[in-house]
């Protein structure tokens, strides 16, 4: 599959993408993990899911080139200032939609993918009635601290959560459960038995009592995705 890395400016910053490109039903705008776009983790999940899922895939990060996060601690005080400011990551998100559009070489519904803090993003995405047909948040944060009261037809929310992931806890997950039934909105979710956080990195070495790669979560993840896309489109 052809991949191509390139460079784009939404707004206040230079960012850069990768674009699997090969033609497909739909689109899917994928966010990954506080690494960012440029690991072999997020490579694998976008050649995946253009493949299974019979997608064109942008794989991209909020980060400004000039300041990608080397360590975790780095990455925090990115992913709490988005989180504790999403008036503000929703501008940003829509900055990204638009300058992005003349990089799609097809015209197929899009789907926002995320893992992590960027399933928190993908949810974000979803909160600011963005044109896309789905949001999906795969390990990732659910709530938000301005909760939608409405949500158009479009998009469902659909959320992947590992049954023994201890970051993502009961209360955020109520609070989104909340939300959705407030809105109306179009949601399901989908606890993954066995799986801890970061359940779709490859590269977790084993023995991590709190996150760590499992297969079935990882392939239940992009079926869910699919059966979704599906349902949505028929």
């Amino acid at each position: 599959m052809q991949k191509d890395k390139f460079t784009f400016s939404p707004g206040d910053r230079d960012a850069l993408g990768y674009h699997f490109n090969r033609s497909g039903t739909i689109r899917i705008l994928m966010l990954p993990d506080w690494q960012g776009c440029e690991t072999s983790s997020a490579h694998r999940l976008a050649s995946n899911y253009a493949t299974q899922c019979d997608a064109e895939v942008i794989l991209t990060d909020i980060y400004d080139i000039q300041h990608r996060p080397w360590s975790y601690e780095q990455a925090d005080r990115m992913i709490k200032h988005s989180l504790d400011n999403p008036q503000e990551t929703r501008k940003v998100l829509k900055n990204y939609y638009c300058e992005l559009e003349r990089y799609w070489q097809s015209s197929g519904p899009l789907f926002v993918v995320g893992f992590c803090f960027g399933g928190s993003l993908s949810f974000e995405f979803g909160r600011a009635e963005l044109p896309c047909l789905g949001v999906v948040s795969v390990h990732g944060q659910p709530d938000t601290k301005k909760p939608i009261l409405r949500v158009a037809k479009k998009p469902a929310f659909l959320m992947l959560h590992g049954a023994e992931d201890p970051f993502i806890l009961n209360p955020a997950i109520n609070r989104f459960m909340d939300e959705m039934r407030i809105a109306n909105a179009d949601w399901s979710l989908y606890y993954l038995g066995g799986a801890r956080h970061s359940f779709t990195r490859d590269d977790i070495p084993s023995g991590n009592p709190y996150m760590g790669y499992s297969d079935k979560a990882d392939t239940e993840a992009m079926l869910a995705l699919k059966i979704m896309a599906e349902r949505l489109l028929s």
